[in-house]
């Protein structure tokens, strides 16, 4: 996920209190900035402000305010958002010719740049996800950023206990059907949808363990199948194999089938190896020597499909917090006394609490 899909610098300002805008409506109507009159050949022009914020600015260009056009941006101008400089291109000279250009913006009252805002961001999210040791990522996206894990080992725990769980979690729950008959050998499989699944990497259809290359919406690019495969199977992205070999010897792999061979818990992780529900014959041989290191292994996706609430207002926490300390030490270095940092300090409770609700590693079951 990108990092303006946890918070913008827009909302990290508001978070901080330091947004003032342009026109402002409080109480009267609104009045743009007028930045200035055109004359077909000057391409530079100044805000009255600088140190604007990404996503809130507007150029206008008209006779008066009562008729006003809006210019795009990159099409007819570019600005500099930290100095507030305006550059219009050909296009936008021409355009506008010799009526004024006008402005709403809000820009940060504390004087962070967006740029710094925007760093503070990057190591806030940077920092959650190695801490919580899981994604948050749009889940409605047609290849959301979830981190596939490919063959993760754990030891056999023989017939009493076939509870695993993978190390890292949730599982989001993403499938798709076969569209058609496909005979072995095939290299292009064809489904109702991709969606969800990573661009490269793994998926399982019935009991057949297959790598992609590559995917279109309703197409994924194979390693030749070794199987044929009915309209309508389904094909997940979870895969779980065992071995019955013995301590000391090459694991061979036998790859087990959704539902009838294993069953999962998105939220936890745990994979299910069946045991009553199989045949005897295939009981037997599928269950995994009992601590046998590399037994069992998994290949899976993992992490979250939305940014929950909590998740975004702890990134702006932690970006915040950043920036006010990156303040303090500036008034210090100026030579304009020391700062009491203990009132920045007091989210430090519930952001600690919020990582560890999130934090999914579960090393225990490896």
């Amino acid at each position: 996920m990108t990092v303006s899909e946890y918070a913008t610098t827009l909302e990290l300002a508001r978070f901080m209190h330091s947004v003032e805008s342009i026109p402002n409506v409080e109480g009267s109507a609104p009045t743009y900035e007028t930045v200035g009159t055109g004359d077909g050949s000057n391409a530079t022009f100044y805000l009255d402000h600088n140190k604007v914020i990404a996503g809130s600015y507007t150029l206008y260009y008209g006779a008066s305010q009562s008729s006003l056009t809006a210019l795009t941006e990159t099409t007819h101008y570019s600005l500099d958002k930290d100095t507030g400089v305006i550059t219009l291109t050909t296009t936008g000279k021409t355009i506008i010719s010799t009526n004024n250009i006008y402005a709403a913006y809000s820009f940060n009252s504390l004087k962070i740049s967006d740029t710094q805002a925007q760093d503070a961001l990057n190591q806030a999210v940077a920092g959650v996800e190695e801490r919580t040791r899981t994604v948050f990522t749009d889940g409605t996206a047609a290849t959301p950023a979830y981190t596939q894990v490919t063959n993760e080992k754990h030891k056999g725990k023989g017939r009493s206990d076939r509870d695993y769980y993978t190390r890292f979690c949730p599982l989001p729950d993403v499938s798709c059907t076969l569209d058609g008959d496909h005979v072995a050998g095939v290299t292009t499989i064809t489904v109702d949808s991709t969606s969800g699944f990573p661009s490269t990497g793994y998926f399982l259809i019935d009991s057949e363990k297959v790598t992609y290359s590559a995917k279109t919406g309703t197409t994924f690019t194979v390693t030749a199948t070794s199987d044929a495969h009915d309209d309508g199977a389904t094909i997940i992205p979870h895969i779980i194999e065992v071995s019955t070999t013995c301590a000391g010897s090459e694991p061979s792999w036998t790859v087990l089938a959704n539902e009838s061979g294993f069953d999962l818990k998105f939220i936890s992780g745990r994979f299910h190896v069946y045991r009553d529900d199989m045949e005897l014959d295939v009981y037997m041989t599928s269950s995994p020597p009992r601590d046998t290191p590399n037994r069992v292994r998994m290949t899976y996706l993992y992490g979250y499909s939305t940014v929950p609430n909590d998740v975004k207002r702890l990134v702006l926490m932690i970006a915040a917090k950043d920036l006010m300390h990156s303040a303090i030490r500036k008034t210090v270095a100026d030579g304009r006394g020391t700062q009491d940092i203990t009132l920045i300090n007091v989210d430090e409770v519930w952001i600690e609490k919020t990582i560890n609700r999130y934090a999914c590693e579960n090393l225990g079951n490896t």
